[in-house]
């Protein structure tokens, strides 16, 4: 299996990671209001860890399925 490199997943961990900053920024400057904070800070962390879940689930079938279809000796690409 081959997983090319590409700039999408440097932008989406860039992404993820900006945005838990910036949420941590906003809670250690206590803004207000606290709860909508709080709210934006577990949706951030929800999106990010279902998104990256779905992700390896995603990875964990197209490397179980890639052998049953007879191309043992295609390579296997990533648009993502």
């Amino acid at each position: 299996m081959t997983r090319p490199g590409s700039a999408i997943p440097l932008v989406r961990n860039i992404t993820v990671f900006v945005l838990q900053y910036a949420v941590a920024v906003a809670t250690a400057m206590k803004l207000e209001p606290h709860a909508a904070v709080a709210i934006i800070g577990h949706a951030v962390s929800g999106a990010s860890a279902g998104y990256f879940s779905g992700r390896a689930v995603a990875l964990m079938r197209r490397y179980r399925n890639f052998d049953t279809g007879g191309n043992s000796d295609a390579r296997m690409t990533d648009g993502a």
